[in-house]
Parts: structure tokens; sequence; C-alpha cells
């Protein structure tokens, strides 16, 4: 079985080329180099169609449009826009520093999560192994007990019996709440008290470098605007950029375009103004993803910093409660029997 392509893969195939064409090798003979070189075999795979495609007297662009999946339009446009001024060095490395970019962030994201999301897995399967095999063989020994348990303890059998008949119904919802994923939940998402604003700056984030990336890559504002927008992940925001980029066409400068997008800050609104007046928008696009990044980083900081004692104060409680639960038929068996 193929191993899936994945966005690493991508950036690696993208820094090699570029290196081969910096050191003067031609586009087929470098590719022809980095399908001997590439142990992937999937990779492989792109690599050979690419190079068959180019062979045939296909642009690179265009042999890059057969794999949309793997290379987006904003790669594709920016490999144009370096084919059509001799560039391509340029443009690929351009690409490279972008991709690593967002690598980047999103491993910082990744790894601010990964504990708390670990302590939360851990305190769970720990709740369902003891309602699963403890507490069913705890509810046995204190019927061979007999006499009146403490309500603490029915309701934790109670507990446990429930779910020995539900567990399957457990399963199921949990089958449910994962296939969330495949429902387009972004405005949900976004409203999250203090979560939310962490999405919504890591998409502006996003969606300013790449606008940034395209202009300077040479693609018209227009183009720029409808290659950037699917970047922001999020509905609304992306209907309120292709709005925009009507008034754009229809020949409205980007500020007044842009005084209507209500799901972006006013800071950003008025920095996209003054880069158009200063005829700086590719620099202050940079300044906007550079900022942007910095306050997720501070927000994830601020979120796992919080997140960590509230999982631990929780299943503290919760574990405790059982724990106090089950032993407190052994205290009162200890004090009838004194």
């Amino acid at each position: 079985m193929l191993k899936k392509v994945t966005s690493s893969d991508i950036n690696i195939f993208t820094q090699q080329l570029k290196s081969l064409i910096k050191s003067k090798v031609g586009l087929l003979p470098a590719l022809n180099i980095l399908y001997e070189e590439t142990p992937k075999e999937s990779m492989r795979d792109i690599i050979h169609d690419l190079y068959d495609a180019v062979a045939k007297g296909r642009m690179f662009s265009e042999s890059l449009e057969q794999h949309p999946r793997l290379f987006s339009s904003l790669y594709v446009s920016i490999i144009k826009a370096g084919e059509n001024a001799g560039h391509l060095e340029d443009a690929l490395n351009q690409i490279s520093v972008f991709i690593s970019s967002q690598e980047e962030l999103k491993m910082k994201v990744r790894v601010a999560l990964a504990y708390p999301l670990f302590m939360f897995l851990m305190g769970v399967i720990t709740i369902l192994i003891l309602f699963s095999f403890v507490i069913p063989r705890l509810g046995m020994i204190f019927s061979d007990f007999g006499g009146a348990l403490p309500l603490p303890t029915k309701l934790l059998l109670g507990g446990g019996r429930l779910f020995s008949n539900l567990w399957f119904w457990l399963v199921v919802a949990i089958v449910g709440i994962l296939s969330f994923r495949f429902i387009d939940l972004s405005r949900v998402k976004m409203r999250i008290p203090v979560w939310g604003k962490i999405i919504k700056q890591e998409a502006i984030a996003r969606f300013s470098r790449s606008l940034s990336l395209l202009l300077n890559g040479g693609v018209s504002i227009f183009e720029a605007l409808k290659i950037a927008a699917p970047s922001l992940d999020n509905y609304q925001m992306i209907e309120e950029i292709k709005q925009a980029r009507e008034k754009v066409v229809a020949g409205s400068s980007l500020t007044n375009a842009m005084k209507d997008l209500h799901s972006f800050p006013p800071y950003f609104r008025r920095m996209i103004s003054v880069g158009e007046k200063g005829s700086k928008l590719e620099g202050v696009l940079v300044e906007l993803a550079d900022n942007y990044e910095r306050q997720v980083e501070i927000g994830l900081k601020m979120v796992t910093s919080l997140i960590e004692p509230v999982i631990i104060l929780i299943l503290g409680l919760v574990l405790g409660v059982i724990i106090i639960a089950m032993l407190l038929p052994i205290f009162q068996m200890n004090l009838l029997a004194r």
C-alpha cells in the first residue's frame, strides 16, 4: 500500500528542486534526479508524472495542475508567475518558505495542545476502566455483604450498570462526534471563547501571508484574492473576501472593498488601507501575518496554562468522588463491626 504524500513531502520536493535549479541543472534533469533519489514510492510516482508532462512540452505549472490535491492554486500560481518572469528558482524559494512557516505554525498548535489532550485522554481511559471492570466487581462484593449502601455508592453502582448496558451507544456517540470533522463547523469554532479568537487569528495570518506571496509573485490583486480566500478555511470569511473581490473587479479600491469585512478585525482593515495608500501592500501583509502569528503563540500559551489546571481539577474531583463512593461502604462496615 502506497504511503500518503504529505505537505512535508511537497516541501522537501520544492526545496530540493530549488537547489538543483539554483545549481544550473535543467528542469527535466532535475526532476529525473529527484525521481531517482526520492525513497517514498508515492512521491516518486508524482515526480514521474511531472517529468512526463514536462517532457511532452507542457509548462511546469501546467504539469502541477494535474495534481490539485497536492499542489494548491497558490502553489501553481506562484510557479506560473516565476516561469513567466524567468525566475523559477525564486518562485520555488518563496513557496518553500511559505510552506515551512505554515508547517511551523501548525506544529506549535499541536505541541501546545498535546499535553492537555494526553492528560484528558488518560483521565477518560481511567474512568472507563473503573466503570467497566472495578465498579461492577465492587457491586458484587457489596451485594454479598447486604445492608443499606450509602447514597453516593448506590449512584456509582447504578452508573456502572448503566454504562454496562449502554456502552455500545456510547461508542456510537463517540464515532458521531468524531464525524463532525467532515461537517463545516467553522462558524461554531470561531465563537468558542478564547479558542475561537486564536482560530480566527491563525486564519487571518495564513490569508495575509498567502496574499502577500501571490502579489509579490506578480499575480494580479483580482486573481490573488480569489486564490488566497480558501486559505481562511471559514465559510463566512471566504464569502466576505469574494464580495470584496467583486467590488475590486468593479473598480473599487481594496480599502473601500474591505470596509464591510465584519469577520475581520478593524486593525486588519486599517493596515490594508495603510499598505494600499503607501503602495506597500505586500510588505504590510507580511507584517500582518507576523503579528497575527505572534498573537496565536501568545494565545496558545494562555490557553494551555488555563486548560491544564482545569483538566487536573475536573479529573481530580471525578476520581475523588468515585474513590470516596467506593470506600464509604467499607468505612460503614468497620463502624458496624465496632
